[in-house]
């Protein structure tokens, strides 16, 4: 019996390149990269809240109220949505099985709670069907300025560290 390795898009090998290349470059030149992702986030978490508020979710405030940001990975990643600054999972918010999800803090657990509230109403329930997305559309209007400024960043950053000024 053979195995079928799962398919990637291309984009994320790229991704993984980029990080390996992010953990090779001097302290100064992730700290740039970090603030940078500190203020998309800042940005991503004001127009979430926004936007969760015109699409008029108000029957959770205290999922509105838990829509923060994370930056991990030294600052290689960011984290933005509900609960995202307890996250403590591994691989996937539903994995309850874990021994890791068991041990989880009174807070951890709250957050968890906002996370599933934000993708019951992103995407809808079975009594209440159409969803009312808020964080996609907040990907959606960002997307396209946030690449392009952390292109232009990497691209500073990666010419600093071969050499060229």
């Amino acid at each position: 019996m053979t195995t079928r390795r799962r398919k990637r898009e291309p984009g994320w090998q790229n991704t993984r390149r980029l990080r390996k290349l992010f953990r090779r470059l001097p302290e100064e030149s992730q700290k740039k990269v970090s603030a940078r992702m500190s203020a998309y986030g800042d940005r991503l978490t004001v127009d979430a809240k926004m936007s969760a508020r015109a699409m008029d979710i108000i029957d959770s405030g205290d999922m509105i109220n838990s829509i923060a940001y994370k930056v991990r990975d030294k600052g290689s990643t960011l984290v933005v949505g509900p609960g995202a600054e307890g996250t403590a999972w591994q691989k996937s918010p539903w994995d309850n099985v874990s021994r890791r999800a068991m041990r989880m803090s009174i807070k951890q657990k709250r957050l968890k709670m906002q996370f599933f509230k934000a993708y019951w109403a992103e995407f809808g329930t079975k009594y209440r069907p159409e969803g009312r997305p808020f964080m996609g559309i907040t990907w959606d209007s960002n997307e396209s300025w946030i690449i392009r400024d952390i292109r232009g960043l990497m691209d500073k950053v990666i010419k600093k560290a071969s050499g060229g000024s």
